[in-house]
């Protein structure tokens, strides 16, 4: 949030940022209290995910001129939950709010374009054609999922990339994309114990900035 509230093309914007509680996001209101709106989300929660979008529309009553599906973890018993229903859940609660020309935001990995590449191709071919629906994307994310080989992560991000697709194809008017930060240091990398050092945050949110605006 707050390089994103540093950067000057968001100087006008009000930013509107959805945590699972308001008392857990309370410093991003913090960071710039004139400019900055908590609203109650549960991702995993369509109830929650219904009433923040109701809310949304109240404050934005002209609409929203960009949704970021950042929610995600790396794994545990609700990684498809979280990583892929909650981004689709979402999306379809936020997209009335959206003005026309919006820009539609995914948090993706390269992990997802590895896993489609080692696919076989009747996998890849089947997930990558135009005549993709959304019920078959899920049919096939289930059955790729009980596979040994298949790691669960990556498989999150794949069925995001997908959905990206199946998203812009349906949207034409809007601005659809799964954008990869790389390696960022975010709370998923609190238990990181490796040799990679992670990027910073701001460093991260310039791949947005570049995705919404053509510039880094």
């Amino acid at each position: 949030i707050n390089a994103f509230l540093q950067c000057s093309l968001f100087s006008d914007w009000q930013v509107i940022c959805g945590t699972r509680s308001i008392e857990a996001g309370g410093n991003a209101s913090k960071l710039d209290p004139q400019r900055v709106r908590l609203v109650e989300l549960d991702v995993l929660d369509v109830v929650s995910i219904k009433r923040a979008a109701d809310e949304v529309a109240k404050i934005a009553p002209d609409g929203i001129d960009c949704l970021i599906n950042n929610a995600g973890v790396l794994d545990g018993e609700s990684l498809f939950e979280t990583n892929v229903d909650g981004v689709m859940d979402v999306t379809e609660a936020f997209l009335p709010t959206m003005n026309e020309g919006a820009t539609w935001l995914v948090t993706s990995s390269s992990a997802g374009t590895r896993l489609m590449a080692s696919l076989p191709e009747s996998d890849s071919s089947y997930l990558l054609s135009p005549n993709l629906t959304l019920p078959g994307l899920r049919e096939r994310v289930k059955v790729l999922a009980g596979r040994d080989e298949v790691d669960n992560y990556a498989l999150t991000k794949l069925a995001c990339n997908c959905y990206t697709q199946l998203l812009a194809r349906s949207n034409p008017k809007l601005l659809v994309k799964a954008v990869s930060p790389g390696f960022t240091k975010t709370g998923m990398c609190d238990n990181y114990t490796g040799k990679r050092q992670p990027k910073s945050a701001s460093l991260g949110a310039t791949v947005f900035v570049e995705a919404m605006f053509g510039v880094g």
